[in-house]
This record gives structure tokens, C-alpha cells and sequence, in this order.
């Protein structure tokens, strides 16, 4: 008996002494619970991330139903990040987009084709022809409004103008240039018809559609919106009156992440700027934030994506690996001293924020401090 004893207590000790050397080793605790003005958030780490390189996609369909893309592979998890499942297509290329439509339909953009799975990724149909499969032009994304519409974004090659003096370097191919293109289908990527070719050099890198009528396109090309679904497409404007006038004759920022919902619509260039808009992404005006907005490194730090709870509270990363939060609609923002490098964020629920980093995954939960009485 006294042996069992003995073996039990030293059974413990082993796996405090694990749990104590991990955190000292990944330099996080397993639990932490961050105070802000209004809020408590919890921060808990849920488990391995898959191993991943590249470029990083986190999306949730549901609240268990999360997916993970990089340039190399697919995974899902139904528990919230805790275990995952390889879902790839067997014995395809590289990836370079892909739209999740449900917890069942997915689009997948790899080097040598379109995929769709409409069964949660057991199964996937390779579709042709695509708008890819041609060698007159380069596609970005893919981004699918439901199982049915979705849209390709990228550039199209034209003649070059001999007039032009100088194109940028990245958009020469022969003696032809890279102009903005979009494509749409209207039965799940079986067909395709080009609904835009843009009049500005450059290519659509990404999109966001946050309901049937409203969309917004960009890239270096330019950034255009929508508001009948995506039948036509108008360039966006900057408002002279609220816009920064060293930017109104010439701007080299890229737009890089987009937010449309609930009348929130913000914008994040490559060089760190962010603006808003309050007309349905028409037009737009600098958001004036402090100087002590980001964190020191990170003024120049371009933002990779938002997520919105509701019209007031958000989050952004940036690719610094930082994570900021907003409770005024974007108006002003707060740095989370998290001590975590961020890959990629995904709302689970109403107020359970999924972060990914190269330590694991960790779930930040938004907990309303209560006034005391």
C-alpha cells in the first residue's frame, strides 16, 4: 500500500514538473486572464496546431466546425481545435486559395485546378475548364458567396501601351501588362464568365462578400465594389476632406484586409494605414488614431485581418504577430498584451476568439466585467 502511495505521489510530481517546464519552455501560461476597461479576457491555450508553413488561413463554418489552410495542406477540426483531420485532396499541387462556404462545401484553388467538396472534405471533384487553366493571365482568390456564386480574382494580360513610359515591373510579361480582372460563376465553379476587366495595371488579390449585394474587391490594381451581388463593379473613392493630402496625387500602400458588416467597413494597407468607410465601401476617410495606438515596431506593421463581434467590438492582427482590440467600431483600438505571436484569428462563438500561433492554439474569451455594486 505504502508503495502505491509512494508511486502516485511521484506520478504527480512528474506531471507538475511537465506542466511547469513546458510553460518555462514555450514562454506562456496555460492560463491567463488579461484586464481591460470593460472586459476580462481569459486566455486558454486548447490544444496543437497542425504543422504548418507559408501563409495561413483560420476560418470557422460553425461553432465547432474550423479549418486550417497553409500553401501545402487542409486540415479540420469539429471540437474547436482540440484534434484535426488531414482533408486534402490526395495527389494535388500547392494551394493558393480557397472559399468555405458551410461546414459541408468548400472551394479549393491548388496549381493545377479548382476543387469542391460537398461532403466536409471526404470527398472532392475536380472542376474544368476554369478561368486558371488559361495562360493569359494569374488568379489570387477565390471567394464564394454560398454553394452556388462565387467569384475569381486576379489579372488579366493586355497589350502593352507603347505610349506608357514605365509599368511596374510586376505586371510585365513579353511585351504585355497585368490589368485587374474578375470572374464569376453561377453553378459552383462548373462555368465561369469574366464580369470585369479593370482599367488600372495590377491584379484583384483578395475580396470580401458579407452578403448577397455588397462586395469589395482589392489589390494593386485598385479597389472596386458591388452592390447587386457582383454583376457591376464601381472604383471606390477617397474623400479629400478626411483623407491624408500627401496621399491624394499618389499612394503606394496596397489594401491587404477588408471588414463590410453591420455598417463597419475598414480597410488596412500594406504600409499600416487604416480607413473607414459609412456609405457601403463608396467612399472613405483616414481613421485619425493616436500615436500610441500600436505597439512600439509596430506603426509600419500591415493589418491582416479583422473580426467583428458585433458593430462596436473587433479585433485585428497585424503581421507583426500583434492583437488589438476596438470597442467604438474601429474608432480607436487598444493593444492585448497576449505575449503570443498570432498567425491568425477566427471568431468560434459570440465571444470566443480562436488564435493561432506556432505554440498552439488558444481560445481568448470576452468576459463583460460586471459594475460592483
Amino acid at each position: 500500500m505504502l508503495l502505491k502511495v509512494r508511486i502516485i505521489s511521484l506520478v504527480a510530481i512528474a506531471i507538475v514538473s511537465i506542466a511547469i517546464l513546458g510553460s518555462l519552455f514555450y514562454g506562456f501560461k496555460p492560463y491567463r486572464t488579461i484586464k481591460l476597461s470593460s472586459s476580462l479576457l481569459e486566455v486558454k491555450r486548447v490544444g496543437d496546431a497542425p504543422y504548418h508553413t507559408g501563409q495561413v488561413n483560420l476560418r470557422s463554418t460553425d461553432e465547432n466546425t474550423i479549418w486550417l489552410v497553409d500553401a501545402q495542406q487542409l486540415w479540420r477540426t469539429n471540437d474547436q481545435g482540440r484534434t484535426w483531420d488531414l482533408v486534402s485532396p490526395a495527389n494535388s499541387g500547392g494551394i493558393k486559395s480557397a472559399s468555405f462556404v458551410t461546414s459541408q462545401t468548400v472551394f479549393l484553388h491548388r496549381y493545377d485546378g479548382l476543387y469542391r467538396t460537398m461532403d466536409g472534405g471526404k470527398t472532392w471533384l475536380k472542376l474544368q475548364p476554369t478561368p486558371f487553366d488559361h495562360r493569359d493571365g494569374v488568379l489570387h482568390s477565390i471567394r464564394f458567396i454560398d454553394a452556388k456564386r462565387g467569384f475569381a480574382l486576379g489579372g488579366k494580360y493586355k497589350p502593352a501601351d507603347r505610349s506608357v513610359l514605365w509599368y511596374p515591373n510586376n505586371t510585365i510579361s513579353g511585351n504585355s501588362v497585368l490589368y485587374g480582372i474578375i470572374w464569376v460563376t453561377e453553378n459552383a465553379g462548373e462555368q465561369w464568365k469574366e464580369v470585369l476587366l479593370f482599367s488600372k495595371v495590377g491584379r484583384f488579390i483578395d475580396g470580401v462578400f458579407f452578403s448577397e449585394k455588397y462586395g469589395l474587391v482589392f489589390g494593386d490594381a485598385g479597389i472596386v465594389y458591388t452592390e447587386d451581388g457582383g454583376d457591376n463593379w464601381e472604383e471606390v473613392s477617397f474623400n479629400e476632406h478626411c483623407t491624408n493630402p500627401k496621399w491624394h496625387d499618389y499612394y503606394e500602400g496596397i489594401p491587404l484586409a477588408a471588414w463590410l458588416l453591420d455598417n463597419i467597413d475598414l480597410l488596412g494597407f500594406s504600409d499600416g494605414r487604416l480607413v473607414k468607410s459609412i456609405d457601403r465601401g463608396k467612399s472613405w476617410c483616414d481613421l485619425r488614431l493616436s500615436d500610441k495606438t500600436w505597439f512600439a515596431g509596430d506603426e509600419i506593421a500591415f493589418l491582416k485581418k479583422f473580426q467583428f463581434l458585433n458593430k462596436n467590438t473587433g479585433w485585428l492582427i497585424k503581421s507583426s504577430g500583434s492583437l488589438y482590440r476596438t470597442d467604438n467600431g474601429g474608432e480607436s483600438w487598444v493593444g492585448i498584451p497576449i505575449d503570443l505571436k498570432i498567425e491568425d484569428i477566427c471568431l468560434i462563438q459570440e465571444n470566443r476568439l480562436l488564435a493561432l500561433t506556432k505554440d498552439g492554439l488558444f481560445i481568448v474569451s470576452d468576459n463583460e466585467q460586471k459594475p460592483a455594486r
